[in-house]
């Protein structure tokens, strides 16, 4: 057993063997149909919205809907398919326009001349629900999540760059009144800390499973290969067999979706993490297998990502 103290995540992973792997892969069929040129369905959309840490939720058969906080404003964005297939769209609702007529030519013409600065991404008017969107249409072709949230990035930075013409009362009638938004469009950010309760991860935990490139591991108590880890407020410590491995500070970023986690050694060097909640008493940790390659997109090990995933419960 050695014990100095390790390089990184990975590490903790590498310590407890190749005794322990399985033949289990977690590749997931939509990544399989990207690979010959496929496209993917909306269930396998719904699962990778899911595997990003975005937590869809189901607005119809063909919509499902993730919450986004972003630096300006909190908002939805929908996702669906639809055309056969051929597209992948994302649209937020932004407010509701009961009487268009209303609405100065003014503020029309600045809308419509913005749609020539954002790109793919365009403001669109459902006249029978009264809407106001803005929407982005992407091929549905070897589609992956780091595709995905680099569209759902480029739409919420539009979103939140443009509210100065359509948000609140930017919107301008012919008699100077303004609308109101309606209902569940966005709203200005809070810092989700003081607004909801997340969870603590600092305590003692024990690592009870894993994934490494695709390759699933389990652990019991009983095991002297264990990994404990003790988390205090800026500090990660891990013990194998009573003897420190690895010590690490950490930066948690609560405000982004998924939740973010850096480990960070005392060289400066950084690996970038996503952390996903279960419970109160289990979350995971997703990393790539080097430091200071880019954050995961999403919390799925493959044989060709090589990202590694901890499975941490509290210790009782």
């Amino acid at each position: 057993m050695k014990s100095k103290i390790l390089a990184g995540f990975y590490s903790l992973i590498l310590l407890l063997g190749s005794s322990f792997f399985t033949s289990s892969f977690l590749t997931p069929t939509a990544n399989a149909q990207n690979a010959n040129g496929k496209t993917i369905t909306q269930q396998e959309l719904v699962q990778m919205l899911d595997n990003m840490g975005l937590e869809p939720k189901k607005t119809s058969d063909y919509w499902s809907s993730v919450a986004w906080h972003g630096e300006k404003l909190e908002f939805s964005i929908s996702c669906g398919i639809k055309e056969n297939g051929d597209y992948i769209y994302l649209e937020s609702y932004l407010r509701a326009i009961e009487n268009p007529d209303s609405v100065t030519a003014e503020s029309w013409r600045k809308l419509l001349a913005k749609n020539d600065d954002i790109g793919r991404c365009t403001f669109t008017y459902d006249d029978k629900s009264h809407k106001l969107y803005m929407s982005l249409k992407i091929r549905n072709i070897n589609m992956t999540a780091s595709k995905l949230r680099k569209e759902l990035d480029l739409l919420a930075e539009k979103i939140q760059s443009t509210q100065n013409i359509w948000y609140k009362d930017a919107l301008k009638t012919e008699n100077k009144t303004t609308f109101p938004i309606g209902p569940k469009g966005p709203s200005y950010s809070t810092n989700p800390s003081t607004t909801e309760k997340r969870i603590s991860i600092e305590g003692n935990w024990n690592m009870f499973g894993g994934v490494e490139a695709g390759v699933e591991k389990s652990y019991s108590l009983e095991q002297k290969m264990l990994i404990q880890l003790t988390i205090t407020k800026d500090e990660i410590v891990a013990k194998q067999d009573g003897k420190i491995v690895l010590k690490r500070k950490y930066k948690l970023e609560d405000s982004s979706r998924p939740t973010t986690i850096d480990w960070i050694d005392d060289k400066g060097g950084i690996e970038y993490g996503l952390i996903r909640f279960n419970s109160d008493d289990e979350f995971s940790v997703c990393f790539p297998n080097k430091i200071q390659l880019p954050r995961p997109a999403d919390f799925v090990s493959t044989q060709q990502n090589k990202q590694v995933i901890m499975k941490l419960r509290r210790a009782k």
